[in-house]
């Protein structure tokens, strides 16, 4: 697991976690204590925190990530992360 700002990632598993409501991501589904949530082929839309991604894309508002995620890896600013070949690399 590597920290973020906005909460952490799970590298192994490719999944996403914020503290803000806690979003869960994995393969493309949101889940959350707060907020609704909906998902469709690579494009994800959030009330609570502004988690938005698209195309592959995350963005979250709090903590400022953002980048890509595919093919291994989520790449944006401030901080880069690297994705293992198993579960949730998407290949």
């Amino acid at each position: 697991m590597s920290p973020t700002r906005a909460g952490e990632f799970r590298a192994q598993t490719g999944e996403f976690w914020a503290r803000a409501g806690e979003f869960r991501v994995r393969a493309g589904e949101f889940r959350a204590q707060t907020g609704e949530f909906w998902a469709r082929a690579g494009e994800f839309r959030v009330r609570a925190g502004e988690f938005r991604a698209q195309a592959g894309e995350f963005w979250v508002r709090e903590g400022e990530l953002g980048g890509w995620a595919g093919g291994g890896g989520l790449v944006g600013p401030p901080l880069l992360f690297r994705e293992s070949a198993g579960p949730g690399s998407g290949r």
